[in-house]
């Protein structure tokens, strides 16, 4: 039996997931999806599948979360990917709510660069599943080439009732500047969901970023690596399931060629990109470049956050008290991640990604927080989130916080206004503590993402989000994991 934790009005839910001491891989970088009677929590290298039961959205056994299932991310994927010399990581999963049916991608690493992805052929993830591979390697026709070695980072998967999509990261170290950036795959729902052989995948770039938003000449302030990596926007509802569109947010960091200027100001993010693919039914009859039935179009308008960010250097990095040391958020990934939730409710778009550090009226530094994962129930907007620091009182005394998991609320308007956020600060309310500096033998590196999924009908919101577990020691033995919230 593991202790539970019970919090948040009638009772949340907490119990740990997949830690460093089930994986030995660091960071976890977990996931979750949640369906009407099993969840899928991946973190890099290990997969995990719990009952849940159908009528409350809670694990099936209150008395133990021992999960049904258990088993690598390798054996998950070996019939399409037997060998990946650099490993299976960056996993993503969602739970399609409209069909029915569990997606997760991953990466292989290594030579072999190719993006995973696997269909669950039922609603439930016990069941069976369809697995497929792609190459990663699909710029090679355009201005985004990478003439060195690219390696694929950050796989995520969303869909709308024609499509499935996945987006990725091309990492080219010979040319960060020119080939570095976003890759957007749409796969036909008709094809993936059925384990066909062959099919067109139509494929977009950075470079098409770009010029969808309109900065086919001026350079200067959103190159095409401006555009790094695209962040699904996943329906929050059956709903919300969108026909012939999806959505996905990009953010925008000026000063991306000149990093010397960066390490001095920092980056001042003053937009987004929010990017549609319209006309998405046409994936049904598409048949490659000279089809009858033409691609989706791709649309991107920047669009003004409201309030100036500035991201310095030293703020990518999660702050531990006292003598604990710093931990590089993402692998200490270049800007231009996002780093939260997007979700579609009800015809609007709730975003929530890192800001700025922030001090009290005595001018401390409050406890930085990372992956600011966001769900809508009824009239609010709910972001679960890692933090550590030093939590300050009134007063201005603090304690030690330990890399934990906290979550806030903000009541969300039903009008027309485009702000979800409140106007004074929301709440910050503890989920789980952490039990005491993250040691990680000498890898300092926090995960590049959290999960979070909601579960219907009961409403319940299940969150995966990083912390530290047990107390370190002094070998430095790893003691980061995951805690799984049930709200």
């Amino acid at each position: 039996m593991l202790d539970l934790t019970f919090w948040f009005g009638a009772g949340g839910i907490g119990f740990p997931g997949l830690s460093t001491a089930d994986t030995y891989v660091l960071p976890p970088d977990p996931t979750i999806a949640v369906g009407p009677d099993t969840a899928l929590h991946v973190v890099n290298s290990l997969v995990a599948i719990y009952k849940v039961n159908p009528g409350t959205g809670n694990p099936a056994s209150l008395n133990s979360t021992k999960p049904a299932l258990l088993v690598s991310l390798p054996s998950f994927f070996t019939l399409v990917a037997p060998q990946c010399s650099g490993g299976y990581f960056s996993p993503s999963a969602t739970y399609d709510k409209l069909v029915g049916r569990f997606l997760l991608t991953a990466v292989c690493g290594g030579d072999a660069n190719q993006i995973l992805l696997a269909v669950s052929s039922t609603s439930s993830a016990l069941g069976g599943w369809l697995l497929y591979s792609f190459a990663a390697e699909a710029t090679q026709s355009t201005p985004m080439v990478c003439d060195g070695y690219p390696a694929a980072l950050h796989t995520q998967v969303s869909y709308n009732t024609d499509g499935v999509f996945i987006s990725y990261v091309q990492n080219c170290p010979d040319d960060p500047f020119s080939a570095t950036g976003a890759v957007l795959y749409a796969l036909p729902k008709w094809a993936a969901y059925r384990g066909a052989t062959y099919f067109w995948v139509p494929v977009w770039t950075a470079y098409d970023v770009q010029k969808a938003a309109g900065y086919h000449g001026n350079l200067q302030d959103y190159p095409p690596m401006a555009f790094v990596q695209m962040q699904p926007v996943h329906p929050q509802r059956e709903a919300d399931v969108a026909a012939e569109v999806a959505y996905f947010v990009t953010d925008l960091i000026a000063y991306w060629t000149d990093y010397a200027r960066y390490e001095e100001q920092g980056a001042e993010r003053t937009e987004l990109a929010l990017s549609a693919l319209i006309n998405t039914g046409s994936l049904w009859l598409y048949e490659g470049p000279h089809s009858q039935s033409p691609s989706p179009l791709l649309v991107t308008r920047i669009i003004p956050r409201g309030t100036s960010c500035l991201i310095k250097p030293q703020e990518t990095q999660l702050q531990q008290p006292g003598q604990c040391g710093t931990l590089h958020a993402g692998a200490a990934r270049p800007p231009g991640f996002w780093d939260g939730g997007a979700v579609l409710y009800a015809d609007r778009i709730y975003l929530a990604d890192r800001g700025p550090d922030m001090l009290n009226a005595y001018q401390q530094l409050q406890p930085t927080i990372w992956w600011g994962m966001v769900a809508v129930r009824g009239n609010n907007m709910l972001i679960t989130y890692s933090y550590a620091g030093i939590r300050y009182l009134p007063d201005g005394s603090g304690t030690p916080a330990y890399p934990g998991v906290a979550y806030s609320t903000i009541p969300i308007s039903s009008g027309s206004s485009s702000s979800a956020a409140a106007a004074a600060a929301p709440a910050f309310n503890l989920i789980k503590p952490g039990a005491s500096c993250v040691t990680q033998g000498g890898s300092q590196l926090w995960g590049a993402y959290a999960g979070i999924d909601t579960h219907y009908p009961s409403y319940r919101i299940w969150s995966a989000v990083e912390m530290a577990v047990t107390k370190g020691n002094s070998s430095g033995e790893p003691n980061s994991g995951v805690w799984i919230s049930v709200l």
